[in-house]
């Protein structure tokens, strides 16, 4: 998908309400982890510059593919009731989550130090410099090791933490849902639905904060395009956080179901990024 090189788009909706801070309360779960991570700041999110999403012909792997740069703007971008930030490409591994307007707002990327290391995925959004752009990194590790994040979204220093005690599992051992707790002391759980796609609720009042599903976009820059969407609520979690463990639960789930996706296709080189969603099977597996 290629995208005018001289696109730039500014939003016009406010963010105010995904991160306004809300009423503090510990559950039995929240007291027993709330060492672990307190609430950080939220940050702003200027306007960034959407450029041309390309493949390098000259490089075949898929880390040649080149993701909007994130340029920052002292602009705070807007929302209303609802957020909704499509996946460009449909890989939680290579993507840029850009809203309905064309603005980007974090970028994803995977590589490796030399061929033998482990992956490393980072999540940045725009900000005044590199540094600071960093949301959270996630090694992966290899040979059966846990793999690590590295984030301020626990406490707002840079901490690190292995992805199971981050998103950890309740009750049924191969069980695919996750709770974690979130940096405005709630507990929140992702849980993969057939049909629908991953969702995001709050364990105490059960209400839905965010959820990734495929819908036919009716308005803005995809307007006519059936696109994968992470649609997220009003809320007092820090939007950082949605963005980081939905990202964690989306690429271990596309995991587990690649194998069963290429036995039944034959077609080792197909690429399964474009199935999306729990639609092609979000069950089984563990983080």
């Amino acid at each position: 998908m290629v995208l005018p090189l001289s696109l730039s788009l500014k939003s016009t909706r406010d963010e105010s309400r995904f991160t306004g801070s809300g009423p503090r309360s510990h559950g039995p779960l929240a007291q027993e982890k709330a060492s672990r991570y307190a609430r950080p700041g939220t940050g702003d999110l200027p306007e960034l510059r959407y450029v041309s999403l390309y493949r390098a012909p000259s490089l075949p792997s898929p880390l040649a593919e080149k993701q909007p740069p994130l340029s920052p703007s002292a602009e705070k971008p807007k929302t209303g009731m609802c957020m909704r930030l499509y996946l460009v490409p449909n890989d939680p591994e290579r993507t840029t989550l850009v809203s309905a307007n064309g603005v980007a707002h974090y970028q994803v990327s995977t590589a490796k130090a030399h061929r033998l290391s482990a992956p490393v995925l980072s999540i940045r959004r725009s900000a005044e410099s590199e540094g600071d752009s960093l949301v959270a990194q996630v090694e992966w590790k290899r040979f059966g090791k846990h793999p690590v994040v590295k984030s301020h979204v626990f406490d707002g220093t840079m901490q690190e933490m292995e992805v199971r005690d981050f998103l950890y599992k309740l009750g049924h051992h191969f069980t695919p849902t996750r709770y974690f707790l979130g940096d405005d002391d709630q507990e929140y759980r992702w849980k993969p639905y057939k049909d629908i796609g991953h969702v995001l609720t709050r364990l105490d009042t059960g209400d839905e904060v965010a959820r990734f599903s495929q819908e036919l976009v009716t308005e803005g820059f995809f307007r006519g395009e059936r696109k994968w969407c992470l649609q997220i609520q009003p809320t007092t979690l820090d939007i950082d956080m949605i963005v980081l463990t939905f990202i964690i639960m989306e690429k271990r789930r596309r995991d587990r179901v690649a194998p069963v996706e290429t036995m039944k296709s034959g077609d080792h080189d197909e690429d399964l990024a474009e199935g999306g969603g729990c639609e092609a099977g979000g069950g089984g597996g563990a983080l």
